[in-house]
């Protein structure tokens, strides 16, 4: 709508177009402000975690071996859950071999929140740098409206208002 209302010169799809920008920025900023800061990332992952190691007791083992390969990690704290709930290693906890050199030694709560804490912040650096621009895009928005009124009441210029 900002492109086709610079490109005709349409002052109506100007502004309409700044009115959206200004409802995406109030969005942006609720989210920003009142959604993102109040997610408590550590307390999911010990909830996300223990609810995998939850399933794997009872034969679910799917999640708990997920984590384990894509987060080089064994155990909620570490190998010996397995040992202390009477379960064998599972081949997800090593590296390449099963042998003593290769299983993964950290746990995988650790790991989990280390993940969303990092995925947080990326999210959260998109978050300003997309409220950025969006604020760049209305300030663009507003300067060619009102410069394109000015025009058109200047020099009588066509600036179309639709």
């Amino acid at each position: 709508m900002g492109c086709c209302g610079a490109l005709a010169e349409s002052l109506c799809c100007l502004w309409t177009y700044a009115i959206f920008l200004v409802l995406l920025i109030v969005a942006d900023l609720v989210l920003l402000i009142g959604f993102m800061k109040d997610i408590d990332y550590e307390k999911q992952a010990k909830i996300d975690m223990d609810t995998a190691w939850q399933e794997y007791l009872h034969s679910n083992f799917r999640t708990m071996n997920n984590y384990q390969n894509a987060l080089h990690c064994c155990g909620r704290y570490g190998p010996s859950d397995y040992e202390a709930a009477g379960l064998k290693i599972p081949n997800s906890c090593y590296k390449k071999h099963i042998i003593p050199e290769d299983l993964y030694v950290n746990g995988c709560l650790a790991a989990l929140k280390k993940a969303y804490n990092e995925t947080q912040s990326r999210l959260f650096t998109f978050e300003w740098v997309t409220f950025a621009v969006e604020v760049i895009a209305l300030v663009c928005a507003i300067t060619l409206a009102i410069t394109f009124q000015y025009e058109s009441s200047r020099y009588g210029s066509e600036v179309s208002n639709f």
